[in-house]
């Protein structure tokens, strides 16, 4: 998958009983939310990229620098699934479908072995028959799940005559519980993602020379994933997110000489939609290669020292345009 990333509601409730000295849960305090969040975190997304080309134009106002590197990293939160079931769903669906069918002709065999044998009476028949309807029931659902154990029970049985202890008998039982059946895996996943990323080599050329980076922090994405296959996929998507300038200067030179250095701040908001392929390597690892167009405008700038600076100095930027990435997808354990 792309970088991307989810947010869930975290309800946060008041105490009631503050001075209990016992080890406190995400339950007891009332951040369910929070686990459900953390819950969906399924990897971390590891990207690098650049822009498609050198970006020129722009008027003198609001200029049009390029950037030379863009990399970072994203949380994957994943939302849910929907749309028909996966190649690998539909595989896992006729497999079960076959061991059912399996599991009930050899459930007949065993009721009519039971039927032919001799000196068998009506209410043993009609045993037979219920017991075979409600095996068949059972299988045909689907309802047998692996039995997970988890503590076995020892009892020990004694028998107290006067002053003595007899041990009788010790017996055990396994407890724990049936396995919950795997859910559906669907063709198109809803996944979010939060992340952090750098623009480097921010450069524009002109009566100046500007140098910097643009920092996203944090950089929010929303995707849908189409699986076409078992190991490839395709996704598209929105992203926004807050930038600002980072170690932004402004140098105008004479000549070979540089007589005035300023530095840039300023704060916006980008927005864009990302389009890329996801490939499955191993396991849970991905590959992803992206195409995006961002806009990115400073609509305001900021100049320190904020008086002296030449009248055609930029009072915007504009970074918007096209811009491409690849990335490396780490599951988390």
């Amino acid at each position: 998958m792309p970088r991307r990333l989810h947010l869930a509601p975290i309800l946060i409730l008041a105490l009631s009983s503050p001075l209990a000295a016992q080890s406190t849960t995400a339950a007891d305090i009332g951040l369910g939310g929070i686990d459900n969040l953390l819950g969906r975190v399924e990897s971390i997304n590891i990207y690098y990229g650049g822009s498609f080309g050198r970006q020129s134009g722009g008027s003198t106002t609001t200029p049009r620098p390029s950037s030379a590197k863009d990399y970072g990293l994203e949380f994957l939160l994943h939302i849910g699934e929907f749309g028909p079931p996966s190649a690998a769903q539909r595989r896992r669906d006729a497999e079960a479908g076959r061991q059912r069918q399996r599991a009930l002709d050899s459930l007949r065999i065993v009721r009519t072995t039971r039927l032919e044998a001799a000196r068998l009476g009506a209410a043993a028949r009609d045993s037979i028959d219920r017991r075979f309807a409600a095996d068949s029931a059972r299988i045909a659902a689907g309802l047998d799940q692996p039995f997970v154990p988890t503590s076995i029970t020892v009892k020990k049985h004694v028998q107290i005559t006067g002053k003595d202890t007899v041990l009788v008998s010790v017996d055990s039982e396994f407890v724990g519980n049936r396995q919950p059946p795997e859910p559906e895996e669907r063709m198109i996943d809803f996944d979010l993602g939060v992340g952090y990323g750098q623009l480097d080599g921010l450069t524009s050329a002109g009566p100046y020379e500007l140098h910097g980076s643009v920092r996203e922090l944090p950089s929010i994405s929303a995707y849908t994933t189409l699986r076409l296959t078992d190991r490839i996929g395709i996704y598209a998507g929105v992203r926004t997110g807050v930038i600002t300038l980072q170690d932004a200067q402004v140098y105008l030179a004479d000549g070979e000489t540089t007589t005035s250095l300023f530095t840039l701040s300023s704060t916006s908001f980008e927005f864009g939609a990302p389009l890329g392929i996801d490939l499955t390597v191993a396991g849970g690892l991905h590959v992803t290669a992206e195409a995006a167009y961002m806009r990115r405008i400073f609509n305001s700038l900021s100049y320190d020292p904020p008086s002296g600076f030449p009248s055609d100095f930029p009072r915007a930027l504009d970074l918007s345009g096209l811009s491409w990435s690849v990335g490396v997808q780490v599951p988390l354990p």
